[in-house]
């Protein structure tokens, strides 16, 4: 791949980490599906994999979303729940095309520290940022909201993420500078 804008050449080896992300013996990045016991190399299509990754946050993200419009705590849970599963039926789709290792034996694990620590280091301080200002302006909207019980706490249990995901590109910025 040329690189242009954002785009990565194939020297630039992007990396994925997760709770499913191994590498193979060749330094390629599998997606382990724990049901079907089979491997999917992910080494060309690691861009396309990624909207996927984030499907059980983009379900949260569609419920919470649609409470915001005043709907039924149901009907919104609801529809979270077909967000999610319209994004798994397209992972599954997505999973066909990629090449299989039927006999992968998951072994070293990438994980999410490793994988953010591929990026710049002022991309990484950026995340940081970001995720800190995440995790204080969505308590503050709560609050001016006057959110209460169940949105109250989803508003918290958002911002603890954006914290626990702010630490991790920590950890990422100090093994960038180890690295260095």
């Amino acid at each position: 791949m040329a690189r242009k804008g954002n785009k990565y050449q194939k020297d630039d080896k992007l990396k994925l980490g997760g709770i499913h992300i191994y590498e193979d013996s060749h330094g390629r990045a599998v997606y382990y599906d724990v049901f079907t016991k089979c491997g999917y190399v992910l080494d060309d299509r690691e861009q396309a994999y990624r909207p996927y990754a984030m499907r059980f946050v983009i379900g949260i993200f569609a419920a919470v979303l649609t409470y915001m419009f005043e709907l039924p705590l149901w009907m919104c849970l609801g529809l979270g729940v077909v967000a999610y599963g319209v994004m798994e039926v397209k992972f599954r789709k997505f999973l066909k095309t990629v090449p299989q290792m039927i006999d992968f034996k998951p072994k070293k694990r990438i994980g999410l520290v490793e994988s953010a620590a591929d990026d710049t280091k002022n991309r990484i301080l950026l995340k940081v940022l970001l995720y800190f200002a995440l995790a204080v302006l969505i308590i503050l909207n709560a609050y001016q909201q006057k959110f209460t019980g169940f949105m109250l706490g989803l508003n918290y249990l958002i911002s603890v993420f954006g914290v626990v995901f702010g630490i991790i590109q920590i950890m990422a910025f100090v093994k960038k500078g180890k690295e260095a």
